[in-house]
């Protein structure tokens, strides 16, 4: 799939794969590149210098996806696949004015609940954006 937002050009892929198992698994690759600087972009670049952004990332995941979970909710497992850290992160993209990440299953939550999405709107970043990304 392919999203857009005014600098950047946002390419996700979901992947399934069956090694004979109970089930197969789900994965994302996403890619984002910069359209007026021509260059793929991690998501450290769309935040500046010091900004503190995965902790910030981490506080707001953990305290938005036990509502998307529901009952599938289980707060050990969310606070492990939300850890401030940019692996956590690492399946994400630009679309319009959010950001939007994506956990695979198990990431955050058992297989059952599937994958999980989380829109987080770029003004609720602003104060860690980098200027053109606001």
């Amino acid at each position: 799939r392919t999203f857009t937002s005014p600098h950047t050009v946002s390419y996700v892929f979901t992947a399934y794969e069956d090694t004979g198992g109970a089930h197969g698994n789900t994965f994302f690759k996403t890619f984002t590149f910069d359209t007026q600087a021509s260059n793929e972009l991690e998501l450290v670049d769309l935040f500046t210098p010091s900004s503190g952004y995965l902790g910030k990332l981490s506080s707001m995941a953990r305290a938005k996806l036990p509502t998307i979970l529901g009952d599938m909710a289980d707060t050990q497992m969310v606070d492990a696949g939300t850890a401030p850290d940019a692996k956590s992160f690492e399946s994400w993209y630009l679309d319009g004015s959010t950001l939007v990440l994506l956990f695979p299953p198990y990431a955050v939550a058992p297989y059952a609940a599937g994958s999980q999405t989380l829109p987080i709107l770029l003004t609720d970043l602003a104060d860690l954006l980098k200027l053109e990304y606001r």
